[in-house]
C-alpha cells in the first residue's frame, strides 16, 4: 500500500474495530440474558422480555470526518 494511504487505512481500521467491539459487547449482553433466562426457567420463575436488549453503536464524528477528508484528498 502506498504511504499516502496509510493514515486513511489506519482510520478505516479504527472505524471497523469500533463497530466490531460494539457487536462483541452486544453478543455478550445476549449471552448473559440467555443465561439469566435459563436460570429463571430452572427455578420456575417468570421470564423477562428481551425488549431491553439493544445494540449500541459507537461512531466518533471526528473519525468519520477524518476518513471523509482523506478520501476527498485522493480525488
Amino acid at each position: 500500500m502506498p504511504d499516502q494511504y496509510a493514515e486513511l487505512h489506519s482510520d478505516c481500521i479504527r472505524f471497523t474495530n469500533q463497530h466490531l467491539q460494539d457487536l462483541g459487547g452486544f453478543v455478550n449482553d445476549v449471552l448473559e440474558f440467555l443465561e439469566d433466562q435459563q436460570k429463571r426457567v430452572m427455578l420456575g420463575e417468570n421470564l423477562i422480555p428481551a425488549d431491553y436488549l439493544q445494540m449500541r453503536i459507537t461512531t466518533e464524528a471526528q473519525l468519520i470526518w477524518s476518513i471523509q477528508d482523506r478520501i476527498r484528498a485522493i480525488d
